[in-house]
């Protein structure tokens, strides 16, 4: 007798094989879709990192500076969404509160030459906003 078909053996061993397959391609994709948050979240934070330290070195600052992501909104040298925010993707937060500290460094003498100064920048504090305004 010639059967046509599958047995319920080899449909439960399909379906089994498409389980792990399925499994595997679910894992694969959150991994990936959770290193791109992590990816765009570092690129918001250098951004703002390389838009505080060009303020400072345009203002021809020769100290040390602290200032927040807001000021530099106010200032029109970042610019948020439409609500006005800068939003982290990982958790939606929003940072117009942190405080960014750009220190500075005077060019060293060399052979009578001074050498540029630097700006670098760095997060001070990740402040948290509540009702509209930044917490203390």
């Amino acid at each position: 007798m010639n059967k046509k078909g599958f047995t319920l053996v080899e449909l439960l061993a399909i379906i089994a094989i498409l389980a792990i397959i399925i499994s595997i391609s679910v894992t694969a994709f959150s991994n990936t879709q959770q290193s791109i948050v992590e990816k765009q979240y570092q690129n918001i934070v250098n951004d703002i990192l390389i838009k505080a330290q060009d303020y400072a070195h345009k203002n021809g600052f020769t100290k040390n500076i602290t200032i927040s992501v807001n000021d530099l909104i106010d200032k029109g040298i970042l610019l948020p969404n439409d609500d006005g925010y800068i939003v982290s993707p990982i958790d939606q937060t929003i940072m117009n509160c942190f405080i960014i500290e750009v220190t500075y460094t005077k060019g060293e003498k060399v052979n009578g030459i001074t050498g540029p100064s630097t700006y670098e920048a760095h997060i001070l504090s990740e402040k948290n906003m509540v009702d509209g305004k930044c917490e203390n």
